[in-house]
């Protein structure tokens, strides 16, 4: 962000928006290659979760023959499933 104007203009968007939106930088984790399991570390709220969610759709989409597990915590577990089931 270059300015306050545009840091507003950020935070006024929709939460629904702010769960499927991703910065060049995590879209580079997302659509990357690599030699094995890969690990998403960070602070709360610095996506995560929106980064192996968005890495699990590409590497299905992708078909690519590997296997996804993503480690969280339980109440994100079940606002996951929620959303996934449209619950």
């Amino acid at each position: 962000m270059d300015n306050i104007g545009d840091l507003g203009q950020a935070l006024a968007y929709p939460w629904d928006k702010w769960t499927i939106f991703l910065h060049p930088a995590q879209k580079c984790l997302v659509e990357g290659r690599y030699n094995g399991p890969a690990r998403v570390s960070g602070s709360a709220g610095t996506g995560k979760t929106i980064v192996a969610l968005h890495r699990a759709v590409y590497l299905a989409r992708s078909r690519i023959s590997v296997h996804v597990k993503i480690v969280t915590t339980r109440p994100i577990c079940h606002q996951l499933r929620a959303r996934i089931l449209g619950a």
